[in-house]
């Protein structure tokens, strides 16, 4: 354990240093303390044998960094002119990937190494040669840090699955391509500092299966990334998607054919299609504005298939593709529609979900029919309660609270039945 906290402490120490006695600035010093920590933990593998010791270390730094962003000390890491949480969330991103590695060092290094040098080396590209830039919520990305991105993960990924002994170059090339471009995506529409939790636990999720697969499972990633792409570029110009979104639908997409296969993938297409067909005056980007929060809820219920397996996530899938089908299909209610008509709008869009996945494996959606209804009933509660109790809250979050609610019962059911 010492071998692991004595580096990051000196590195921590020697970014205070830096910042005071040498004016290096936090965003320097802070990015100096993200590539030490990452090239830190890659050693994890071979100097831990149990979780626990990780879950120690994971937990005593979570502590020192939330308790020093308290009290106002180590400035190196914390004084920065943006509004960001990454920090506290590195040490729990490091957890999260042991786990999810279960004992394989590649599985745990690829994605920490991506972290640690990926992102720090878009952010620097970003920030001097970012010259096409594009919004992510209330941040900006660039077109140059995100190509970086991009090429950093690539040669990681391609570099580390050499070292591994992984000898079948057609499958390493197509899975470094994979990995980079999903953890590209990723990074792209992460805010406040999610990068930190998201890239590695997409790039380990999707790193895991294809690992674990043969050449079919990397064709169905490949088919899955294709078809998302094709749909998104033939209907982007009609939606008006920014970058930002068509990468967030890109991302949620892949995962989910990638995890679920033409079935989840058809749960959420097919709302979107209906949307772009029914929208009235509404953009993709107005949209999506909206119903954003429920899109990251059902990407994290995706990344906790690719996890757990799919199987044990069904009914939660089925709960937030249905939630946030119904969140779409209010959303493009013509303006001054009556109450009347945009709750039968919803309530058409949910049932859109389990009708769509009966048609792709051609049986009845008789269950999936009525849990996509009993999703809408707790999720709509769980809005009607946030809403009194927080009437401050915007929809969006209020929405987003309402099928993380539905999403997560429907978690433990799926759970608790297989």
């Amino acid at each position: 354990m010492l071998g692991i906290a004595l580096p990051v402490a000196i590195a921590f120490g020697l970014g205070e240093w830096l910042r005071a006695r040498r004016g290096v600035s936090g965003e320097a010093t802070r990015k100096l303390a993200h590539v030490a920590a990452g090239a830190t933990v890659l050693a994890m593998p071979w100097l831990v044998t149990t979780h626990w010791t990780v879950l120690a270390l994971s937990a005593g730094f979570l502590l020192l960094l939330g308790g020093a962003r308290a009290v106002g000390l180590l400035q190196s890491i914390h004084a920065v002119d943006r509004r960001t949480t990454g920090a506290e969330l590195y040490p729990i991103a490091v957890y999260l990937t042991y786990l999810l590695a279960s004992g394989d060092p590649a599985l745990y290094c690829i994605p920490i190494a991506i972290m640690a040098v990926s992102d720090p080396g878009a952010a620097i590209v970003g920030r001097r040669m970012g010259v096409v830039r594009y919004r992510v919520v209330d941040d900006f990305r660039s077109l140059g840090g995100s190509v970086t991105f991009f090429a950093l993960a690539f040669t990681v990924t391609l570099v580390s699955l050499a070292l591994a002994g992984k000898n079948d170059l057609p499958m390493v090339l197509v899975t470094a391509l994979l990995v980079a471009l999903l953890a590209m995506a990723a990074e792209a529409v992460s805010v406040g500092g999610a990068d930190n939790l998201l890239i590695p636990l997409v790039a380990g999720v999707v790193l895991r299966s294809l690992l674990g697969g043969d050449r079919a499972v990397l064709g169905d990633w490949i088919l899955g990334a294709t078809l998302t792409l094709a749909l998104l570029l033939v209907t982007a110009t009609r939606a008006r998607l920014d970058v930002s979104a068509f990468l967030l639908l890109f991302l949620v997409g892949s995962l989910a054919h990638g995890f679920g296969g033409h079935r989840w993938l058809g749960a959420l297409t097919i709302p979107w299609l209906a949307w772009l067909i029914s929208a009235h005056g509404s953009t993709g980007e107005a949209v999506l504005a909206r119903v954003g929060p429920l899109v990251l809820v059902t990407a994290l219920v995706v990344l906790a298939a690719g996890a757990f397996g799919a199987p044990r996530l069904e009914l939660a899938f089925m709960a937030s593709a249905s939630v946030l089908a119904a969140q779409l299909g209010a959303s493009g209610a013509p303006n001054g529609t009556g109450d009347w008509l945009r709750p039968l709008r919803a309530l058409a869009f949910a049932l859109l979900v389990p009708l769509a996945t009966a048609l792709v494996t051609r049986t009845l959606p008789g269950l999936a029919l009525a849990w996509a209804l009993v999703a809408l009933v707790v999720a709509w509660g769980a809005n009607v309660l946030v809403g009194r109790r927080f009437p401050a809250l915007e929809g969006a979050w209020r929405g987003a609270f309402g099928i993380a609610t539905s999403t997560t019962a429907a978690g433990l059911a799926g759970v608790w039945v297989s």
